[in-house]
């Protein structure tokens, strides 16, 4: 057998089993067809696709809130541990001041659908415990920018930073920024020196509830409510009341009687916290809920010096050449998805306006007037 002979057999079995036309001498010789995949494979294959794409982003989703939730519980008995310590201002102590930020308007809890422009109390009372059980901590710097806020929550902020001076470990410096009005004067009466800016906002030394009355409105759209009820004042503060009706008189006696019982208690921290009369504190220019200037604030003995960030740290530094820090969050998970930075999320330069939705009828608030 010849050599041809031989290349001719070998193609012959090459092309065994497919019907494909034998190629002539100089013919192109195009390779055998691929092999039919499994229709059910690649409906699988697909089917693991499509999981991954909606499946996961979604779980990932659900474990990230679920993350959130579990670390907004109540402050008491929770741990303080998500905080990390950073580093703002090294000195060459090792002892430490915490600068905490309260920027914004002063709600309860540890989140809010408005972000930025509020401080959640229980973050602030978070990061009071942290720094409490800091051996290494001599000051706390209050970086103050706040019109005020709810008075449970403002109340709340104030009374761990007394359990904290009570200690007598730690001292509480408070620096105003723009506003420290009402509220934000509220936990600065609660530190032991105050240092303003002298056309700071502050002042604002009073209680409020917001409400509105829509009787007339009702009446002018031909719509009529009806309550059932166990007491005479159950649907106190009820809008839809004639303001001009009996039941409506009383109402205001007793919703002003709880306001002025509010504010003498704002007004005794105010006495206390700045070794004043009380009956000065109660009476005008301070007792009338008056803004007042730094200025202002310097001459009526409501704060102890005009300067700038800058002299309050000084003024913490008198002790020695502390490293100043301040506590952030780690970066979670859904911070990631939505490509949020390494940061702690408190700062914010835009106290005005808030979203209406934050001052809510029927609740009380120490509130500067400029900030509704």
């Amino acid at each position: 057998m010849s050599d041809n002979d031989s290349n001719n057999d070998d193609k012959k079995d090459e092309y065994k089993g497919f019907n494909i036309p034998k190629p002539q001498p100089g013919q192109y010789n195009p390779p055998p067809p691929p092999p039919k995949r499994n229709p059910l494979f690649s409906g699988f294959v697909m089917l693991l696709i499509f999981a991954g794409i909606i499946i996961i982003p979604v779980a990932i989703f659900i474990f990230g809130i679920g993350g959130a939730l579990g670390s907004s519980g109540s402050t008491q008995g929770s741990s303080v541990s998500h905080f990390q310590e950073q580093v703002v201002d090294a000195g060459k102590s090792e002892d430490k001041i915490v600068k905490i930020t309260i920027h914004g308007i002063i709600l309860s809890g540890n989140q809010s659908m408005f972000g930025n422009q509020v401080v959640a109390s229980e973050i602030i009372i978070q990061q009071l415990q942290m720094a409490a059980k800091d051996e290494k901590v001599k000051i706390i710097l209050l970086d103050m920018n706040t019109p005020g806020g709810e008075v449970i929550a403002t109340d709340e902020i104030y009374h761990e930073m007394m359990k904290i001076r009570k200690e007598g470990k730690i001292k509480i410096v408070t620096c105003m920024r723009t506003v420290a009005a009402s509220g934000g004067y509220y936990l600065a009466a609660g530190s032991d020196y105050i240092i303003a800016n002298r056309m700071t906002m502050t002042g604002s030394i009073g209680v409020m509830m917001p409400g509105y009355n829509y009787h007339g409105l009702l009446q002018k759209i031909g719509v009529q409510t009806n309550v059932y009820k166990s007491g005479e004042l159950k649907d106190i503060g009820s809008g839809a009341r004639d303001p001009k009706s009996e039941l409506s008189k009383k109402e205001r006696e007793v919703l002003q009687r709880m306001v002025s019982e509010m504010f003498l208690e704002f007004a005794s921290i105010v006495a206390k916290g700045r070794n004043l009369p009380l009956a000065t504190v109660t009476a005008p220019p301070i007792g009338d809920a008056r803004v007042l200037s730094g200025k202002e604030a310097k001459q009526l003995k409501l704060i102890d010096e005009l300067g700038y960030f800058e002299d309050a740290v000084k003024y913490a530094r008198k002790g020695g050449d502390y490293t100043m820090v301040e506590y952030v969050r780690p970066l979670t998970l859904m911070d990631a998805l939505l490509g949020a930075k390494h940061e702690q999320k408190k700062v914010t330069v835009q106290l005005l306006p808030f979203s209406p939705q934050m001052i809510k009828p029927g609740q009380f608030y120490f509130l500067s007037p400029f900030a509704y």
